[in-house]
């Protein structure tokens, strides 16, 4: 399979972002020095397809990882054949509706998911990574993924399963704040 068409930055915390370069299926980041890095996103991950894992070597990457010398592999890996979460909020209006991971290493850009109403309601997550998720709506747009990551708001939210090709309907009620 060739490169899935996303732009990952390699950003040090500090502002400063260095774009991961593709070419065929090699990934490279040119001028990385020793230290404390993120993989971020510019873009979701085009359907059909799903951010899977994050790796440098074997270590998980999916949070702040250490570069430490540049013969350590940087995996991006993404995954074919995700789930749907459909459903319908009454009075969406244009509130956003997030599907946040159970798993907190997984509550970042890339595996938080986000999407609108259509007008009568309607809301579509198409390609979502398999797993448990909370879905929810708030009345107050928030400012950061930590504002929707809060376990207090996590916990009013609704249970989402998502299984690999299939669809499942949620249904999210308005959380105020």
């Amino acid at each position: 399979m060739g490169l899935i068409p996303v732009t990952p930055m390699l950003s040090s915390g500090q502002g400063n972002f260095q774009v991961i370069r593709a070419n065929d299926e090699n990934l490279t980041v040119p001028g990385v020095y020793p230290g404390a890095y993120r993989v971020q996103f510019l873009t979701d991950s085009p359907v059909p397809y799903f951010l899977d894992s994050i790796r440098l070597g074997e270590q998980d990457a999916t949070g702040t990882f250490s570069v430490i010398s540049a013969a350590v592999p940087l995996t991006i890996r993404f995954g074919f054949g995700g789930g749907t979460v459909r459903g319908t909020l009454e009075a969406c209006g244009s509130h956003h509706v997030f599907l946040v991971p159970e798993e907190r290493t997984l509550r970042r850009d890339g595996f938080i998911r986000v999407s609108g109403c259509d007008r009568n309601g309607h809301f579509e997550f198409p390609a979502v990574r398999p797993g448990e998720y909370y879905g929810i709506v708030l009345g107050k747009e928030p400012r950061t993924f930590a504002d929707v990551s809060d376990d207090t708001v996590l916990r009013q939210g609704t249970k989402v399963t998502v299984r690999r090709n299939e669809i499942t309907t949620a249904d999210l009620r308005l959380i105020e704040r």
